[in-house]
């Protein structure tokens, strides 16, 4: 059985994920991103070991986020505290049990 890797690179305003940390998210099955400058998550995509993703707290303003459905593991993810306004974009994603989206502007749950 494979050991619990938690990676934290919360309240340091990246606004892209850094190239030189991805290998480190490659092997982590939580990864905690909250509290950052993210609009978008490009690098993100090569990272499916990734159980519970927290973006919360971010820049985010639509979940037309393509990279979260290449990920196929992911049961947690924290979107709460963005700038998204609709979900009519929101990704196919059958293995999310567990999902946060308040405090953002959401004004319609249509999508």
């Amino acid at each position: 059985m494979s050991e619990l890797t938690i990676i934290c690179l919360g309240i340091q305003s990246i606004e892209e994920i850094p190239e030189d940390k991805i290998k480190l998210l490659q092997e982590s099955a939580s990864v905690n991103l909250h509290c950052n400058k993210l609009k978008n998550l490009n690098g993100l995509k090569s990272v499916i070991s990734i159980t519970s993703l927290n973006l919360s707290s971010n820049e985010f303003m639509s979940v037309n986020l393509p990279e979260l459905c290449l990920l196929p593991n992911l049961v947690t993810l924290d979107l709460a505290g963005n700038l998204i306004e609709n979900l009519y974009d929101f990704p196919f994603m059958p293995s999310i049990k567990n999902l946060s989206l308040a405090y953002n502007v959401i004004s319609s749950l249509e999508g």
